[in-house]
């Protein structure tokens, strides 16, 4: 059970979500923005003038460290590719 801060509110206050989401469920609602992150990654390689064989690790923000399928699309574009 995953419970949101309040998506909106009204005069008796604040609404909440409460409701059960798989992961899967969460990746295939995200997989449209998870594979426009990948144009600017490559891009930001492009820019920096580093290639996928020059980039050894990938660092991400606390709050990314959980969801997995973002992080698991970086690496690929990053290193892997």
């Amino acid at each position: 059970m995953s419970r949101f801060s309040f998506c909106r509110a009204d005069s008796s206050g604040p609404k909440h979500m409460n409701l059960k989401l798989t992961r899967a469920k969460l990746e295939s609602l995200t997989q449209d923005l998870i594979d426009r992150t990948v144009p600017p990654c490559k891009a930001c390689l492009k820019d920096a003038g580093v290639s996928t064989s020059e980039v050894d690790e990938v660092h991400f923000p606390p709050c990314l460290n959980r969801y997995t399928k973002n992080m698991r699309v970086c690496i690929c574009v990053c290193i892997h590719e």
